[in-house]
């Protein structure tokens, strides 16, 4: 069975990145409710569903791994190469959150 989980190539990862910061209210707010549900179920905070799943298809081995295969394949359904997608938009959306971090002035990020 081959892997559910396509590597996005660079160009593909920015584009992926640049539509994940421009997302139209309602879709953030989803976005938001997934990455809830996706910590309530044990995944690393502040990824989606998706991206948990695409990291598991590659990085894991047993149940997890499994899972992560497998939701893959049902999320390929849908969109292809989602959970790829789904990791370059949660990767740039705390990009996003990182740099109005550091301009904020509350922190000092000086190096």
């Amino acid at each position: 069975m081959s892997d559910p989980v396509t590597p996005l190539s660079p160009e593909q990862t920015a584009a992926q990145e640049a539509r994940a910061t421009h997302e139209p209210y309602i879709e953030r707010d989803l976005v938001a409710i997934d990455k809830t549900i996706a910590t309530f179920a044990g995944a690393t905070p502040d990824t989606t569903i998706s991206a948990d799943a695409g990291i598991a298809a590659v990085k894991d081995r047993g149940f997890k791994g499994w899972y992560g295969r497998t939701m893959s394949r049902f999320l390929n359904l849908f969109q292809a190469d989602h959970a790829a997608k789904a990791v370059a938009g949660d990767e740039a959306q705390a990009e996003a959150a990182e740099r109005v971090m550091e301009a904020s002035g509350v922190i000092d990020v000086r190096k």
